[in-house]
């Protein structure tokens, strides 16, 4: 009996403020909706919220949730002809004296000792104790610990792992039927500390107890949350900015204007190959003097100047001089190969450094499109940590304006700066890392400065192709197989020039010479002379020889190095496209974790707002949304990453 008289004062209380008394005169007419109540009492939503909070609390209204809307009811029609009740006493004696006043409340207090009479037979009330689960307490009260979902769904609980010290809990008598009356638990009429009769009242309230309350977080409408203007659930497989990114890079990355040169070079190699199979002209001029008697006599032959007078003076000649000028052409006839295969192999080489250069080209394209969307996504963390950074600044505005009236305490206010400062630091560290990636890509694409990247959401990538179509794609047509087969065709020509050094060669020499005039000589001064020169080396010291093992040894790396290339691209296809579809798993999951944030935002904020909830809790909660549309944000960048990392090694034909 003791119990139930207080449980009846505790419900007394609720009609000792005039704000709860017009609440459930307004609730007599039907269920309302908290804003509903607030416009028609005039009332702001944190302080009807409290009111509410209380009521619902100790039973008197109940609560009907559509969607995030909660609807509030009179929990008994007696309730509404208790409250008429009094209001006709009141219409008679509204002149009384405030005597009288109060034994209208002493008459709304028994007609509601009735009421809760006749409910104490249905409801009873446990107090949270420090360390006690739904589940224990289920057990404890209940006999059976796995009905405490039906505990939690009889207080209306959203979240019933956060019960706290202190909160009183509405058990059904009907499911403890049987337990014998010293089994019955009771409402504890123990002193508390300030923060367990915080988990029971409602901020604002206070009541004639020895401990006297002040409101620990200060209540506020909630605030908006944020609209998503990052992430877009459209597939797509094409964005223009990037291919233009993209274009650009084609002819200004300095990774592919190096290839390209290394290209030129090769193809400057094979014109210096084929030039060896053009003949050698060349014009010389001799001017000699001699006093030598054969010298002289040679030289006078030569010129065609050898008469008796001449033959006659040869043991005693003067120093004879010549002026001649000679006009050759040289060929090589015959090599054996040697020629053939030294262009063969610049042809060879010079493909190797084409196919390297569209490895190159893809490989620049990989990291352009790595960078762009790293840099989209860093721009987008840049604008979801400022907005968090801006909402916990409202909030310390506020627990700061409540701190300095006293209605808060300095723990609270310090969450608020501890999340604030956290908050500030994530927008730092996104600006710094939107700054990197911007100056990466730059430096990709081989720019100064890069234009036309708005922020803009991030879609979800069209990807509709199996392992066995990359595998293939990939085999077939990777510039790096193409450059080590091409790698083993300079190798093999190179082994025919070595063989071919050994042979003999067969050249042509043709040149005539024309020599210094004299008329006073009839002889004819100029000369033609024709050569076939044979050369067959005998020993060469084994060089030929060592140069066709070497070219045999760079032949077998090229095939060594065909297979690790072919290895690296299937397990390099498998994982990208396992990658891949893995990326596109963790959008759904992250989208579906943005939503759940969301409405646990939406949750908390109500339970904030009736005083059901702390500070630091819905700090926790925002700053979850904001994280769990970062990872979502990241699922994203990783998908379209891994979808031009396909593209990288099997080619733009399989590209989504």
């Amino acid at each position: 009996m003791k119990d139930l008289f207080s449980t009846q004062a505790k419900i007394c209380r609720i009609f000792t403020h005039p704000d709860r008394l017009r609440i459930v005169k307004t609730l007599c007419n039907g269920e309302k909706s908290v804003l509903a109540i607030a416009r028609k009492l005039n009332l702001t939503q944190p302080k009807l919220s409290q009111h509410l909070a209380l009521m619902r609390r100790l039973g008197v209204v109940a609560t009907r949730r559509d969607h995030t809307t909660i609807y509030y009811s009179l929990s008994d029609p007696l309730i509404s002809k208790a409250c008429k009740l009094v209001g006709q006493i009141t219409a008679r004696i509204s002149k009384q004296t405030k005597k009288t006043l109060h034994a209208v409340i002493l008459l709304l207090t028994f007609s509601l000792l009735n009421l809760n009479s006749a409910n104490a037979q249905e409801i009873r009330i446990h107090e949270v104790k420090q360390g006690e689960t739904l589940f224990s307490i289920s057990k404890s009260e209940l006999g059976n610990g796995n009905v405490w979902t039906e505990i939690a769904r009889f207080n209306d609980l959203e979240a019933p792992y956060k019960i706290v010290q202190g909160m009183q809990l509405k058990i059904p008598v009907a499911a403890i039927a049987g337990k014998t009356q010293q089994e019955e638990k009771t409402i504890s009429d123990s002193k508390f500390d300030t923060a367990t009769m915080i988990a029971i009242e409602p901020p604002g309230y206070t009541h004639n107890d020895s401990i006297a309350t002040k409101p620990i977080v200060p209540r506020t409408a909630a605030l908006p949350v944020p609209e998503e203007i990052w992430l877009s659930k459209e597939k797509t497989d094409n964005d223009p900015v990037l291919l233009n990114l993209i274009s650009y890079a084609m002819n200004s990355s300095p990774a592919i204007l190096r290839a390209k040169a290394s290209v030129n070079a090769g193809r400057a190699g094979i014109d210096a190959a084929k030039s060896s199979y053009m003949p050698t002209i060349g014009l010389s001029e001799r001017y000699m003097v001699s006093d030598d008697p054969p010298s002289a006599f040679m030289s006078i032959l030569q010129q065609g100047r050898l008469t008796p007078q001449v033959q006659a003076s040869m043991n005693n000649t003067e120093a004879v001089e010549d002026w001649a000028t000679r006009l050759y052409a040289k060929a090589l006839l015959l090599d054996f190969g040697q020629r053939s295969g030294q262009v063969s192999a610049a042809v060879a080489e010079t493909k190797r450094r084409q196919s390297m250069l569209s490895a190159i080209k893809r490989d620049v394209a990989f990291n352009v499109a790595d960078a762009y969307y790293r840099s989209l996504e860093a721009d987008a963390a840049v604008q979801l940590w400022s907005e968090t950074v801006r909402l916990f600044e409202t909030h310390r505005s506020i627990a700061k304006a409540h701190y300095e009236a006293g209605t808060v305490l300095l723990s609270d206010l310090l969450s608020v700066e501890v999340g604030l400062a956290d908050a500030r630091a994530n927008y730092v560290r996104a600006k710094n890392d939107a700054a990197i990636v911007k100056l990466e890509l730059k430096s990709i694409i081989g720019i100064n400065s890069v234009s036309g990247l708005e922020p803009k959401r991030l879609g979800i990538p069209l990807y509709q192709k199996n392992e066995e179509e990359v595998l293939n794609a990939a085999l077939n047509s990777h510039p790096l197989i193409v450059a080590a087969l091409n790698a083993e065709e300079f190798s093999q020509a190179m082994e025919r020039v070595a063989v071919g050094s050994s042979l003999p060669t067969v050249a042509g020499e043709v040149f005539g010479e024309w020599h210094g005039e004299d008329e006073g000589v009839g002889f004819d001064r100029r000369s033609v002379t024709a050569a076939v020169i044979l050369d067959v080396p005998i020993f060469d010291g084994w060089r030929a020889r060592a140069k066709r093992k070497e070219a045999r040894a760079q032949r077998n790396e090229a095939v060594e190095a065909r297979r690790e290339v072919v290895s690296q691209l299937e397990l390099a296809a498998f994982s990208l496209h396992r990658r891949t579809l893995e990326a596109l798993e963790r959008i759904e999951i992250a989208d579906k974790a943005v939503e759940a944030a969301r409405e646990s935002l939406s949750i908390i904020e109500n339970r904030y707002s009736a005083g059901l909830a702390k500070i630091d809790e819905l700090l926790q909660v925002e700053r979850n949304l904001t994280e769990s549309r970062l990872n979502a944000l990241s699922a994203r960048t990783h998908a379209w990453i891994s979808v031009a990392g396909v593209e990288r090694v099997a080619g733009k034909e399989v590209e989504r």
